[in-house]
C-alpha cells in the first residue's frame, strides 16, 4: 500500500510505501507498516477497523451469462462477505477510494 509523496501536487508521481495490508479469511485486516511513525498508520488502522465492522463490502464481480445465445463475461455489482474470494478486491477498492494506492 502506498501514498503519493505530495498529494497536493497534481504532477506528483512519487509513491511512498506505507506497508502491507493482510486480509484474513475471517475478514480480519492487519496493517504491517514500513515505518510505524508514518502519520498515515493511525488513520489507516482506523479505516481498516471500520471496514472490518461493515461485514459485507461492495465490489464488482465477474460472472458468465448467456446474452443473445452467446456466453459472455458480465461485470456486476455485488456485496461480498469475509471468506469470499472477491473480499480482498473489495477491501482494496475501499482503500483506493480513501486515496491510497493499492
Amino acid at each position: 500500500m502506498y501514498r503519493w509523496e505530495d498529494p497536493d501536487r497534481a504532477d506528483d508521481v512519487t509513491k511512498v510505501e506505507i506497508g502491507t495490508v493482510l486480509v484474513g479469511s475471517d475478514g480480519k485486516l492487519v496493517l504491517l507498516p514500513v515505518d510505524a511513525e508514518d502519520p498515515n498508520v493511525g488513520p489507516i488502522r482506523k479505516l481498516l477497523t471500520a471496514i472490518e465492522q461493515k461485514g459485507t463490502l461492495p465490489t464488482t464481480v465477474e460472472q458468465y451469462e448467456r446474452v443473445d445465445g452467446i456466453e459472455m463475461l458480465v461485470l456486476k455489482d455485488a456485496e461480498v462477505k469475509p471468506g469470499d474470494p472477491a473480499y480482498h478486491h473489495a477491501v482494496a477498492g475501499l482503500l483506493r477510494r480513501a486515496g491510497f494506492i493499492v
